[in-house]
């Protein structure tokens, strides 16, 4: 997906939940600063049957992750207000539960790498995002959640 491509506004829409069914399925929490980013993934992954909110920066996903069970947290690092870098920080020090985090990033550098092993995230992803690689780590990921609350270690 390119950060480049331009969509019509829909409205000022930052945080969201699309559902697709109310089928048992994994939850996803999308946080990307670019509009276009969030309004074609969550629209894609709501087609493939996630439920999936929407986040502009870091503080909308505390807000969300306050209020709602969440699976899979999908993370930008570049994003205004508060970055993934200070997000997982934040995640890390409340502790409990957190969902399995796969963090993406058009930086695709290596420090940027271990900063968020060190900092709990999951899995890195360099952008863009290829769906059909995302779609199978998500399909582990509920094979997983199926069986247990969170997974243990990446798939």
């Amino acid at each position: 997906m390119g950060q480049g491509i331009q969509f019509p506004s829909r409205g000022k829409r930052s945080i969201r939940k699309n559902t697709a069914s109310d089928q048992d399925t994994l939850t996803i929490l999308l946080a990307d600063d670019h509009e276009s980013v969030r309004d074609l993934t969550s629209r894609f992954l709501v087609r493939q049957g996630y439920t999936v909110y929407t986040a502009s920066n870091g503080k909308e996903v505390l807000d969300i992750l306050a209020t709602e069970e969440v699976h899979v947290l999908l993370l930008d690092l570049m994003m205004p207000e508060m970055d993934g870098f200070t997000l997982l920080e934040h995640l890390r020090e409340r502790g409990g539960r957190r969902p399995y985090v796969i963090v993406f990033s058009a930086l695709n550098r290596e420090a940027d790498r271990k900063a968020v092993q060190d900092l709990g995230g999951d899995e890195y992803l360099p952008k863009p995002l290829h769906m059909s690689y995302l779609l199978d780590r998500l399909l582990l990921l509920q094979n997983r959640f199926s069986s247990s609350n969170r997974p243990e270690e990446s798939p």
